[in-house]
């Protein structure tokens, strides 16, 4: 089939889909509706044999290079790209067609006259109609003029809809969404609340920064009460998080106002039972973020850009851990987010800090931009720019080879085999083997996936370190001295004698850094202590709670168990699991005058006829799911 040809049988499946999705029905009409839909599959199946023969082109035409590289390598580009380009429409065209197939099988039964119109409402594709030419399938995605790419409200639906299916989401009774104000905050809000109406809960950060960020929290708060979206203000108190001047000086500014933002976020979605908060990074942000990381010398996980889908991050309270932050925008341009808040007379806000070019983020957009207009004009001049390896489709597709990468290494079992993971003490012992540790991206994701979780850090580690890190596991040799590394807040201590077997274990604390770790604790509530364990006391409602403290570890505290067989039992497992420097990095809970009460994360409690205590490591889900825990 010629490209031609191919391009016109698209554009008849595409006008036939659009007319029987935008018509209204009744049930006589139904069968003949299920007898389009069996053609569609089977012009689905002609698409899916056209594109085998092109890829056969690109084979014939890569062994042809081998020889004259220069002057094929023109057509092997403009081949991909029209195979990427034909496999997203068919898999658009079929993911639409498994939707409408679903629907009528749902509603057949039920269904009343002239009701199907409404029901395949959200699956319009008539837009597609006027543009879908041989030019348009093939070079580019952007086939709507400004006002067609505007009326995305039917188009996001369906993509939602796919978003959700795909990841297996079941949305609770409230869906949460992180809305700042700006352009792409905001067409996100109002898309979604198309979606799950009254369910969606808006909630806006006044991070107290600078003086207009009250009035610019509330500006938008006007906005989404006009759009009847529930909508929240939270304020974050700098005081609470110890800066008694009210607002921090420091070089981390943006690493702790995220920190205060997540951590305000993860509680007012708990608050509202909220399993899922939506966030508006788009295809703009993708590109952004990659770049940003290859900068860093970043590694798989870096240079994957942004997730679709993640666990909350700075997660402070036992619920926030089942919580999911979700992107489903970051296949989509920031110019239909703007055409869309136009379109449906959305106002948005520019926050002013986004023009500082001395933040590196920053300059990478502004250079981004110059890369997408000078590639653009190298286009409609019809010559080739080496630009345009860092425009829209090349960078998106780049990450999306990242991720399946990244993917692909976390379902090995590898992982399973190796690794065992103390849910409640935070410790991870591994199992040396040449089979993974000679693969270099296998033995860079399992350390950099073992440190993560263990160090409860931001970030992994850099990639040269990880791989500094994998030369020293190597060259080490039964026999040798013990050798300890410190990493991403870990310490990772090799085996003894006759073992193979390495542990991983929190970082002693400095000593700069143990006033942070002595606290009072709260009752019935969970507390997080060191960034890692969540410590909750439950009371005995005869007697009134005591003040409890937490506290690292100590070695007079085995003093006062040794007379409990039991106890000591325990601790004695505890020593032999851990290497010395990381033995008193668990917590101690005692009483005002300093005795000791419980160390709770090895089952160790001398007064259970007043308080018990129920412990969670933040990361133990994420490693039960790649561990032998």
């Amino acid at each position: 089939m010629s490209d031609n040809e191919l391009s016109k049988h698209i554009q008849d499946t595409a006008v036939d889909l659009s007319i029987l999705l935008s018509c209204e029905y009744d049930e006589r009409k139904l069968s003949a509706l299920k007898e389009n839909i069996a053609t569609k599959n089977s012009q689905l199946k002609d698409m899916q044999e056209s594109l085998l023969e092109v890829r056969d082109t690109i084979d014939e035409s890569a062994a042809l290079s081998r020889s004259g590289f220069l002057e094929t390598s023109e057509k092997l580009e403009t081949l991909y790209q029209k195979i990427d380009n034909l496999e997203q429409f068919v898999n658009m065209v079929k993911d639409t067609v498994d939707e409408v197939t679903s629907r009528v099988n749902e509603t057949q039964a039920s269904l009343q006259p002239n009701a199907l119109g409404k029901v395949f409402g959200r699956l319009r594709v008539n837009e597609l109609k006027p543009q879908l030419t041989q030019d348009s399938i093939f070079k580019t995605n952007d086939y709507l003029d400004s006002t067609q790419r505007s009326a995305i409200v039917e188009e996001f639906s369906a993509l939602l809809n796919k978003f959700l299916r795909k990841h297996g989401l079941v949305p609770s009774f409230c869906q949460g969404v992180a809305v700042s104000g700006g352009v792409d905050s905001m067409a996100i809000c109002y898309l979604l609340s198309q979606y799950f109406g009254e369910r969606l809960h808006a909630f806006t950060i006044d991070h107290q920064l600078r003086t207009e960020s009250t009035v610019e929290a509330h500006s938008v708060g006007a906005v989404l009460k006009r759009l009847n979206i529930k909508h929240d203000i939270l304020k974050i108190d700098w005081k609470e998080h110890g800066y008694s001047e009210g607002i921090p000086k420091s070089q981390h500014l943006e690493t702790l106002a995220r920190k205060a933002r997540y951590s305000l976020l993860g509680k007012a979605c708990h608050q509202n039972q909220c399993n899922t908060v939506y966030f508006g990074h788009h295809l703009g942000d993708l590109k952004e973020t990659t770049i940003f990381r290859f900068a860093r010398a970043s590694g798989i996980d870096g240079l994957a850009g942004i997730s679709p889908l993640t666990r909350f991050p700075f997660t402070d309270s036992i619920p926030a851990l089942d919580l999911l932050v979700a992107r489903p925008l970051l296949d989509i341009p920031k110019s239909r987010l703007i055409d869309t808040c136009k379109y449906y007379g959305i106002e948005w806000f520019e926050d002013p800090s986004n023009e500082d070019l001395t933040y590196q983020r920053n300059l990478i957009r502004h250079l981004l931009k110059n890369v997408d207009e000078r590639a653009k004009k190298a286009r409609e001049a019809s010559t080739h720019s080496p630009l345009e390896a860092f425009t829209d489709i090349p960078l998106k597709n780049f990450a999306a080879h990242m991720r399946q990468h990244r993917e692909y290494v976390h379902s090995q079992d590898t992982m399973k085999e190796l690794a065992k993971f103390d849910s409640k003490n935070g410790v991870c012992t591994f199992t040396v083997k040449n089979d993974w540790l000679d693969s270099t991206p296998l033995a860079t994701r399992i350390l950099s996936t073992l440190i993560h979780h263990v160090g409860s850090k931001e970030h992994p580690p850099r990639l040269e370190q990880i791989l500094a890190l994998r030369q020293d596991i190597a060259n080490f040799t039964h026999g040798s001295t013990r050798k300890s590394i410190a990493l991403g807040g870990t310490l990772i201590v090799s085996p003894k004698d006759g073992t193979s077997t390495w542990t991983i274990s929190r970082q002693p604390p400095k000593r700069s850094e143990l006033p942070q770790l002595e606290n009072e604790l709260s009752w019935d509530t969970s507390n997080l202590w060191d960034n890692r364990i969540f410590v909750t006391l439950h009371g005995n409602s005869s007697h009134s709670p005591l003040k409890l403290f937490i506290r690292p570890l100590k070695n007079s505290d085995r003093e006062q168990i040794r007379s409990n067989v039991d106890f000591e039992r325990k601790m004695k497992g505890w020593f032999k699991l851990v290497p010395e420097p990381s033995r008193f990095t668990i917590p101690s809970v005692t009483d005002s005058q300093g005795s000791l009460i419980a160390i709770p994360t090895l089952g160790i409690n001398l007064a259970p006829e007043l308080v018990r205590f129920t412990v969670t490591h933040r990361n133990a889900k994420a490693f039960s799911s790649i561990s032998g825990v």
